[in-house]
Order: structure tokens, then C-alpha cells, then sequence
């Protein structure tokens, strides 16, 4: 699954994820302040309080895939990889990845639109 979540720090935009009161800042180049990953390559990272930060929040792709509400979890070229828990989807030939959890890959002519929401997480 992609990493969508994103900290404004310093007016830069960086991926993100939250540690608790931290918010650790990810980039995929070096950069002064950011300590290179022990196990990834090509990954660095900055730790910084949350309250160093404007905004953290994360980006969601949603779609309708033959009526279903459906969320977008990954992109390749044309193809999207699907994600839902609709009971109908299994049906529409989604693979079960667990309980009630499904997935499909299928080409984005398929669906009926695209939609980007945005999930803030600082007050």
C-alpha cells in the first residue's frame, strides 16, 4: 500500500508518518538534517515534534467500481489495485485478502471517476 500521508514542515512538503508526539519526516534523496535508513536504501528520515509541523494529513483515492464504493491503494500505468469490504465485491471478482477485506486489480477506464480526499490531522 502507498504511503499518503504528508507533514508541512518548515512550507516544504514531506511523506510522513506519526510516532506518537512525533511526526518522522521521509525523504527519497539525501538532504541536510535527515539520517539515512539502517535497513532501506534510498530512505531518509527526520524526526520533528508535532508541533513543528502545520499540517499532517493523509490523501485518499476513492472511486465506484460498478456501483461500489471502492478506495484506490495503489497505482501501476493504467492499472488500479482496488480495496473494499462491500459483501458485493467478491462477486464482482475481488480476491479475498482477509475477512471480509478485498482486492482487485483492474484497468482505470473501469471505474466512473477518480476522487482525492484529504484527512487532516492536526487541530
Amino acid at each position: 500500500m502507498l504511503n499518503n500521508s504528508y507533514a508541512i514542515y518548515n512550507g516544504i512538503k514531506y511523506e510522513a508518518t506519526s510516532n506518537g508526539e512525533d511526526i518522522v519526516l521521509i525523504k527519497h534523496e539525501a538532504e541536510e538534517g535527515f539520517e539515512p535508513s539502517k535497513v532501506r536504501e534510498n530512505y531518509y528520515k527526520k524526526t520533528v515534534r508535532r508541533n513543528e509541523v502545520s499540517e499532517y494529513f493523509t490523501l485518499r483515492k476513492n472511486t465506484t467500481y460498478k456501483g461500489v464504493d471502492v478506495a484506490i491503494v495503489e497505482e501501476k500505468g493504467d492499472e488500479l489495485l482496488l480495496f473494499g469490504s462491500n459483501h458485493r465485491l467478491p462477486d464482482l471478482g475481488f480476491d479475498t485478502i482477509s475477512r471480509g477485506e478485498y482486492r482487485k486489480w483492474v484497468n482505470r477506464h473501469n471505474v466512473e471517476y477518480i476522487k482525492e480526499e484529504k484527512y487532516s490531522y492536526l487541530d
